[in-house]
């Protein structure tokens, strides 16, 4: 991985995976693990059979320093969604 500004970090191609997000801030990681979870694995009905109607993901940076993505899970069965 090539940096802003020349350094490159080498990373094992086994520990690594391409993400269709923009930034890899903890907001967009929480979100986008948010709709994986539901709409990639079509845990959606599963959730709301057992009554679940909320899920919530969070993602730490470090210690005090992170970000919460919280939705209906109802949300992830519009036709919106299945485009993800």
């Amino acid at each position: 991985i090539t940096c802003e500004g020349g350094p490159v970090m080498v990373l094992p191609e086994q520990d690594c995976a391409l993400l269709p997000v923009i930034h890899t801030t903890a907001e967009e990681l929480s979100e986008y693990l948010w709709w994986e979870i539901l709409v990639t694995h079509n845990l959606c009905a599963l959730l709301v059979a057992r009554g679940v109607q909320w899920m919530e993901v969070s993602v730490s940076e470090r210690p005090g320093q992170g970000a919460h993505f919280r939705s209906l899970v109802a949300r992830s069965v519009t036709p919106e969604a299945r485009q993800r």
